[in-house]
């Protein structure tokens, strides 16, 4: 019964008119010209667009990245997007009441969220995409104020080890950020381990540390490459 229900819905892919700047981009950039426009909005055909996510990327303000849950036999018309001033709320569907969560599912989220004291709701500011909030002419600045327990008291592990990202996270370009090196320090006076994670390859990063005059130790990194491949250099 769930099986069928669940069949009878989709996922369709629309454009945000608020946020869209209509660059035409995503139109330019659709590989089976299933975008279109009018002298108001960009829409995104149901019927031709595959979900190939090939717009998602180019789009400059996020506009593009928008989905709902629809029945097949009613998504959205394209008169009904080229009519949007905004987005529509999410529309409650119709799911099947006797289906249950596998008890396997459930045990495993009861394990997933037993140091954070059971399942919680998402933050405010997952409820809606945001993208340039910080840039580097306005980068988002965090102060410092002391060491805190991330996990409950009463979790079965607590935080030993932290994985850092590449670009962005403690340098920018060839460019250490100034906190990079003290931040380190600090976390081995902790004693806490750290590792570099990237989805470029060991010798790339090692390159690209080396250009921004990092001069720590090397065996932190760990690659994308080296996970698939079961191996890593630490």
């Amino acid at each position: 019964m769930a099986a069928s229900a669940s069949a009878e819905y989709a996922v369709q892919h629309l454009i945000d008119p608020e946020i869209c700047i209509r660059c035409n981009t995503c139109e330019a950039t659709c590989p089976v010209k299933a975008i279109t426009h009018d002298s108001r909005n960009y829409v995104v055909d149901f019927k031709v667009c595959n979900l190939c996510n090939a717009c998602i990327a180019p789009c400059p303000t996020g506009a593009i990245d928008h989905w709902r849950q629809v029945a097949k036999a009613t998504p959205f018309t394209l008169q009904d997007q080229l009519s949007w001033d905004s987005l529509p709320a999410q529309s409650e569907l119709v799911v099947a009441t006797n289906a249950e969560v596998p008890s396997e599912v459930r045990e495993l989220t009861e394990i997933a969220t037993a140091g954070q004291g059971g399942a919680v709701a998402p933050p405010w500011s997952a409820s809606h995409p945001y993208v340039n909030l910080y840039s580097i002419a306005r980068p988002a600045i965090a102060t410092v104020t002391g060491n805190f327990r991330l996990t409950g008291e009463r979790a079965s592990a607590d935080i030993r080890h932290v994985v850092l990202d590449m670009d962005g996270t403690i340098y920018r370009g060839e460019h250490l950020f100034d906190a990079t090196l003290p931040f380190l320090a600090r976390l081995r006076r902790l004693g806490l381990g750290y590792t570099f994670f990237s989805g470029a390859l060991e010798a790339w990063l090692v390159d690209s540390l080396k250009r921004t005059k990092y001069d720590e130790d090397l065996d932190p990194i760990f690659a994308k490459g080296q996970i698939i491949s079961g191996a890593a250099i630490s």
